[in-house]
């Protein structure tokens, strides 16, 4: 099992491809060239892991297909400045504020999302 990786959310919380959720100039400069693309916590805005298969569209335990076109799935704070939907479609939203976990598998990527009330919902990505 990869590392966890972890962010606050405040508001919404957006689950999906970065390249449909982060603005373009957080997206080329900041995870891009400041972070070369890497897995991890990216300045506190996004979480975001590879899916070790590369593209694709995931089916997930939530009954959403998840597509994907940057071999990667990441969670986003939706109060970000940075938060910038590009193909709705493609983002699933949870509203509320809390804490989010990305992790993943061989098979799956899980996200962990513990809300301020003591909440807890997994989000389960089959990468198969």
């Amino acid at each position: 099992m990869k590392d966890l990786i972890q962010i606050e959310f405040h508001d919404k919380l957006y689950i999906g491809d970065p390249c449909y959720i982060v603005d373009t100039d957080f997206y080329d400069n900041v995870w891009g060239k400041k972070h070369n693309y890497k897995d991890g916590n990216i300045e506190n805005v996004m979480g975001v892991i590879g899916t070790g298969v590369g593209d694709g569209c995931f089916d997930s335990n939530i009954h959403f297909n998840f597509p994907v076109d940057s071999g990667t799935l990441s969670i986003v704070d939706g109060s970000s400045e940075h938060a910038q939907i590009s193909f709705a479609k493609g983002v699933y939203t949870i509203n509320g504020s809390g804490k989010a976990t990305i992790y993943k598998n061989s098979k799956n990527i899980f996200v962990d999302i513990l809300f301020n009330d003591g909440t807890l919902k997994t989000v389960d990505i089959n990468i198969q």
